[in-house]
């Protein structure tokens, strides 16, 4: 049985989708909302051990390229040298302002996936799959997005 909500935030909104088996179907989900040639994924190595492969399975599935940037697990790469790396393999694809930047992971993941959405190109649809309680209700709601400085953490961000 599936749950959508909406959640409206000013003009804007966004849907969060909860269902069993969603992590197949992510790829029929993003073509419903993309036209997009490709993707662009961030997960952290531990999670990508467990779930990436059926994450690359949908999204192929649905028609896309993928750019799969994976990242050491640990607050230690939500860094500004992790968010130029992120960059770099981002820009080995061919980004259109619609292609869709997938973060597959906890906070961490989805933080530095998020302010790379939000600043690349200024600006690509964020699409967060949280895996962790505390990301599905801190880091991928309401698009706060942000990675650490050496002043402190989450002190460089965006809302996206």
């Amino acid at each position: 049985m599936a749950s959508k909500l909406h959640v409206q935030t000013g003009e804007a909104g966004y849907d969060v989708i909860i269902r069993p088996g969603l992590l197949d179907a992510v790829g029929e989900h993003v073509r419903r909302h993309s036209q997009a040639r490709s993707c662009a994924v961030v997960v952290d190595r531990n999670v990508g051990k467990l779930y990436g492969n059926r994450l690359r399975r949908s999204l192929e599935a649905a028609g896309f390229s993928l750019r799969v940037h994976d990242i050491p697990a640990g607050e230690e790469s939500k860094s500004l040298d992790m968010l130029s790396a992120t960059y770099d393999g981002f820009l080995a694809l061919p980004l259109e302002r619609s292609t869709p930047v997938i973060a597959l992971g906890g906070g961490m993941t989805t933080d530095l996936a998020g302010f790379a959405a939000a600043t690349l190109l200024r600006g690509l649809p964020f699409i967060p799959i949280p895996t962790s309680l505390l990301a599905m209700v801190d880091a991928s709601v309401g698009g706060k997005t942000g990675i650490n400085h050496a002043a402190g953490k989450n002190l460089i961000g965006a809302f996206h």
